[in-house]
């Protein structure tokens, strides 16, 4: 059964004869052959915002939704029509939670997954800095697809094997709110206090608390980017590794200092990195190492000795890694 289309963001087709997406004004009716459904006042898929933000939804929401609809497609033969507001925030998490179930759902790329949105990309708000600040950089949808793609790509990311609860334990801030960003090499988490509640009645992590969580997970090795909250001794009786890489939150990090978080990162270690947040500086050494380590150079090792070259992807040109030093790029 095929929905007649009365205008672009109606009964955009997701899935052929299965799934459809609407943008509706009025709360729909089921019929027959069609239920409709929206997450639009579910509290479980709101995003939670910082300050002028709206998006995107965490991996979590995304994995729960993508596993929810496919659940209900193998339940039940009738369409599925999923729909939302023409708000523009909901609009647009609306669109990032569809399309993200079909790319996975379908297995296609950013690009083709992206197609039936292309006639209502008015309607589609992009995501945006969390600050009241105006928005210098803006993050499109397909973006956000490009970026999980690549994350499944490198096995960052399985849908199939995503932890759901273990996922939700560790982040919460008492637990130290963590999160893998490369599995089972480098982990982001908040720094840790000496005390579990702040002045503020806010509880957070203690090292006591989440020493058991990194010795399960095989971290070994602790860096900490900002001031100290607590004792790092408390990490090293513990015979954990712990490393000072201290710079100014807002400021970009020193060569000397990302060079010795280079050398960690290319050792066997597993690493727990953090500022205060886990949120700023943290993301910088994270946004660096992809920027070096993927997005321009691929790994190759030579034959004769152990020595790491990177290939760049666009040249093929070689250059020699050594451990500490960044190589140029072209």
């Amino acid at each position: 059964m095929c929905l007649r289309v009365t205008c672009p963001h109606q009964n955009i087709e997701i899935v052929e004869d299965r799934v459809y997406f609407s943008i509706l004004r009025r709360t729909p009716r089921n019929s027959q052959f069609v239920t409709y459904f929206t997450i639009d006042d579910e509290p479980k898929y709101k995003y939670r915002s910082f300050f002028d933000d709206f998006g995107p939804p965490s991996i979590l929401q995304l994995t729960e939704f993508y596993r929810n609809v496919s659940n209900q497609l193998n339940e039940s033969k009738q369409i599925l029509h999923f729909y939302t507001s023409p708000n523009p925030p909901l609009c647009a998490n609306a669109v990032m939670y569809i399309s993200f179930f079909r790319m996975l759902y379908l297995k296609t790329s950013p690009e083709e997954t992206y197609k039936p949105f292309l006639n209502i990309q008015k309607f589609i708000y992009d995501f945006r800095d969390a600050s009241t600040a105006p928005s210098v950089f803006e993050l499109k949808t397909i973006d956000v697809l490009r970026g999980i793609r690549k994350a499944m790509d490198h096995n960052w990311y399985d849908p199939e094997k995503f932890d759901s609860q273990k996922w939700q334990e560790i982040e919460a801030l008492q637990n130290g709110d963590m999160n893998w960003l490369i599995p089972g090499k480098l982990m982001a988490f908040a720094s840790p206090y000496s005390m579990p509640v702040l002045p503020s009645g806010d509880r957070v992590a203690t090292p006591e608390v989440v020493i058991p969580t990194f010795k399960e997970l095989g971290i070994n090795h602790i860096v900490r980017l900002n001031k100290q909250y607590y004792d790092a001794e408390d990490f090293r009786k513990e015979n954990f590794k712990h490393t000072e890489l201290y710079f100014l939150d807002g400021s970009i990090p020193p060569t000397k200092i990302l060079n010795q978080f280079l050398d960690i990162i290319e050792s066997d270690d597993v690493v727990a990195l953090h500022c205060k947040a886990g949120l700023g500086r943290t993301y910088v050494f994270l946004k660096i190492i992809m920027l070096f380590y993927i997005s321009f150079y691929r790994f190759t090792n030579t034959t004769n000795n152990s020595n790491t070259f990177f290939v760049h992807k666009n040249t093929n040109k070689f250059f020699l890694f050594i451990p500490g030093k960044l190589p140029k790029k072209n």
